[in-house]
């Protein structure tokens, strides 16, 4: 069976490689230098679609880009909120685009499944021909180019690369400085102190109006940014949605299976029974949450962002409110979360059979690899989001009145869903904006209560993602519905379901599931 599959996928290949127009013969393509093609060609993209991102054809960086390069992109703008969900379609339907550009809704599973199928070409000798940037970058940094091969030995997808040390740390907790003064409180320091903030921001109305308007804390359920992922260090335990597992004592723990998440949800459950939790946390939407934080009255209390201005407005953040470090509980640690692996971001670029000029296309992403590049699509436009001047050193351009740093470039420019290689020696000639400043200040306190182990990225085999395709989903389904429900329903013991609740995820698979993250990880460790 197996060399029956090796035999489809290489016919495949063949005929991707027959049916590509030779565009060399064509006198279209110029191999090196720019324009990248002396008449105009166009290629259909899918890219993911951030809720802050402009419209991408209207993008000051793509507009420049085309005019750069001659090539024309036709967008398929897919919304960040259902991106996996689009992909998946477009990658079962016979209407590819000619590239993919995203974030997390192109996933490994993905690439294992349709790279040696031949939706997604092989790119390594696309990059060796055609790619010096790639190239340069893909032998500086032997580990990345290790960490994008599939395990039939391909490189089908270009990652996302960026050592700034404010990536490792995506949730940062904010409380409302304010609104203690005016109830007399110091930032709480363990989880006691902060329900009893909390509860002095919904009675003593601290924000003056004379009406109950106050939500003394919002997230957004099953969010890594905007959620309660690190809150749950508190309790000995970080609940990362993505995977939902953490390492203790050199071993993968499915934390949604562990005391501390349940004790987490039980103090979760008490809030919520006080009104001192959002009532519509587990039922709204990522732009409904950030409404909240714009309101003319200030209404929130507590929030989790990656850049407080994000939430609250430039303004506020600085005036109003503080970091919420992280705090004392029942847990044996404190801990918070943080992500080794933010610096690499994998499978931003995968060039599908569809593309007719996928030499074209490599050399359209090689650009990207330049240091011009990079901080050009991270940071936004020279001119206009960014400037660099003749040493190299790049400051930040003030935002229009109204916008904050990041909707601005957002507004410009790709940021993290286009591949690019952003170093430490690159950012030596960053003069950090006071945002970035600010994060990074939080970054010195959080850093300290990061766990000492982390569960890895990586290609799973073949018959590792057949056990994950079975069970995973439903597993994780059922740990966020339980949450919902528990939480929200203070007329459930939940210490009196605890175990109907693990007999039930053992059923599911739980088991099989952890022996292959198990295995996964051994592998990670011993090479």
């Amino acid at each position: 069976m197996k060399k029956v599959l090796l035999l489809i996928s290489a016919v495949l290949l063949l005929i991707v490689g027959c049916s590509k127009k030779d565009v060399n013969q064509k006198s279209v393509f110029n191999p090196e230098g720019y324009p990248i093609v002396n008449e105009p060609v166009t290629l259909k993209i899918a890219v993911e679609k951030h809720v802050l991102h402009g419209n991408f054809s209207e993008m000051s960086f793509f507009k420049n880009y085309e005019e750069m390069t001659g090539v024309h992109i036709d967008w398929i703008e897919i919304p960040q909120a259902n991106h996996k969900e689009k992909v998946n379609l477009l990658l079962a339907s016979q209407d590819l685009p000619d590239i993919f550009l995203g974030g997390k809704g192109l996933t490994d599973r993905h690439i294992i499944k349709y790279g040696p199928a031949g939706a997604f070409i092989p790119l390594e000798g696309l990059i060796a021909e055609y790619a010096p940037n790639i190239t340069a970058f893909l032998n500086k940094y032997p580990d990345v180019r290790k960490a994008i091969t599939a395990p039939d030995g391909h490189i089908y997808s270009l990652p996302a690369f960026d050592e700034f040390t404010e990536k490792e740390n995506r949730d940062n907790m904010f409380i409302n400085k304010k609104w203690l003064d005016a109830v007399g409180l110091d930032v709480p320091k363990t989880t006691e102190d902060f329900y009893n903030a909390l509860k002095a921001f919904k009675e003593q109305d601290p924000n003056g109006n004379g009406l109950a308007d106050e939500i003394p804390w919002s997230f957004l359920a099953n969010n890594a940014v905007l959620g309660n992922m690190s809150f749950f260090g508190a309790f000995g335990v970080i609940d990362d949605p993505e995977n939902h597992l953490m390492v203790k004592d050199g071993k993968p723990v499915f934390v949604p299976a562990t005391d501390g998440y349940r004790e987490g949800l039980k103090f979760l459950q008490r809030l919520y029974s006080e009104n001192l939790l959002d009532r519509e946390t587990y039922t709204q939407s990522r732009k409904e949450l950030l409404s909240k934080g714009k309101t003319d009255e200030t209404t929130l209390g507590v929030f989790s962002i990656w850049l407080d201005e994000n939430m609250v407005g430039a303004e506020k953040a600085k005036s109003d409110y503080v970091m919420l470090p992280p705090l004392d509980g029942p847990g044996d640690e404190t801990y918070w979360a943080w992500s080794p692996w933010t610096f690499l971001g994998r499978n931003r670029f995968v060039i599908t059979s569809a593309d007719e000029y996928p030499e074209i296309s490599i050399r359209w992403a090689d650009w990207l690899f330049t240091e011009d590049g990079s901080w050009q699509a991270m940071y936004g436009p020279y001119g206009v989001c960014i400037e660099k001047d003749a040493a190299g050193d790049i400051t930040t351009i003030t935002p229009p009145d109204g916008m904050t740093e990041d909707e601005f470039k957002f507004f410009n420019s790709p940021v993290y869903v286009v591949p690019q290689a952003l170093t430490r020696e690159m950012y030596t000639h960053y003069s950090l904006p006071e945002s970035r400043q600010r994060k990074l200040a939080r970054h010195a306190v959080y850093s300290k209560y990061f766990p000492k182990e982390y569960f890895p990225r990586g290609y799973y085999s073949q018959d590792q993602i057949r056990v994950l395709d079975t069970y995973v989903t439903d597993i994780n389904n059922y740990v966020e519905e339980m949450q919902a429900k528990w939480v929200v329903n203070a007329d459930i013991d939940i210490d009196a379901v605890w175990d109907d609740y693990l007999e039930r995820l053992e059923k599911m698979g739980l088991s099989e599931v952890m022996t292959v993250y198990g295995d996964f990880y051994n592998t990670f460790k011993n090479n």
